[in-house]
């Protein structure tokens, strides 16, 4: 069911937004989401780098970064920073929907296409993925696949 699946979605996130056994690098990523949140990127972009200068193996800490990076409209650090997360969790549904985001804006629509695809094999339940599918499907007929 839908809703069973998006209650297996929030465990999943709430379970990368955690760094095991280390309460401090949680207690910062809470703050820094807190940023975002108030629209402070500058010191919530500032955090998450120190929380990546601590914890390098923190795929959550990166993929935050890089969401930061992509309000700020900086698509080529925030597309440096997703590669880092896809690094160490390949299978981040969260990160896999940015960079489609980030081919889209540039304009990217075969890229676009196979990273929601990407997504969604990961993640089945993921609604505004299989919606991008269909749009950008409709988009590129007629041009060659």
């Amino acid at each position: 069911s839908n809703a069973n699946a998006a209650s297996r979605e929030r465990e999943i996130w709430a379970i990368w937004t955690r760094y095991p056994d280390d309460q401090a690098i949680n207690y910062q990523m809470d703050r820094a989401i807190k940023m975002i949140n108030a629209g402070q990127l500058d010191d919530a972009e500032a955090l998450f780098s120190a929380i990546i200068s601590h914890k390098p193996a923190f795929a959550e800490a990166w993929n935050k970064r890089a969401t930061v990076r992509y309000i700020m409209g900086d698509h080529d650090a925030s597309k440096a920073d997703i590669v880092e997360v896809l690094k160490r969790e390949p299978r981040h549904f969260g990160a896999l929907s940015g960079l489609a985001m980030i081919h889209m804006q540039n304009g990217n629509l075969k890229g676009a296409l196979s990273t929601y695809e990407a997504a969604l094999q990961v993640n089945p339940f993921m609604l505004n993925a299989q919606q991008m599918i269909d749009a950008l499907k409709l988009k590129l007929q007629g041009q060659a696949l």
